[in-house]
């Protein structure tokens, strides 16, 4: 009898334990998340200008894959002195994942994080904050 509990506790609190850890799957986020709002604001959306260029993004979008890395591919449009050029940004790395924290490793940027909550990619970056949606 008391082994019984004893065996019972046991897998009771590795229950427990096994419950309270963090998601840190990337499997549930994988897929294309396409970029909504910047600072709240629809797209296409103007950058606060820098210099003498007016940059405006027209779309943005990351691809989450199951093994943890990510792609990234923008559209963007340069307005200087009145010519226009559009430019095709794109990064890649690697996640890792904390509930519904994520870091993005860039190839390029470095360590940028972000949040994931219902299907909605969260990131705030040089004071913008954008919003992607799956």
């Amino acid at each position: 009898m008391r082994r019984t509990a004893a065996v019972g506790m046991t897998l009771l609190a590795a229950s427990l334990a096994l419950g309270c850890t963090p998601v840190t799957s990337p499997l549930d986020l994988a897929g294309v998340y396409s970029l909504k709002t910047v600072n709240g604001h629809p797209l296409p959306y103007v950058l606060p200008q820098a210099g003498t260029t007016t940059v405006v993004v027209l779309n943005d979008a990351f691809t989450l894959n199951p093994a943890g890395t990510y792609s990234e591919q923008g559209y963007k449009s340069y307005l200087t002195a009145g010519v226009v050029s559009v430019g095709f940004p794109v990064d890649a790395g690697y996640f890792t994942r904390r509930d519904n924290v994520i870091t993005l490793e860039s190839l390029i940027f470095g360590t940028r994080p972000a949040s994931i909550v219902n299907g909605s990619f969260t990131m705030v970056q040089d004071s913008l904050t954008l919003v992607y949606q799956k």
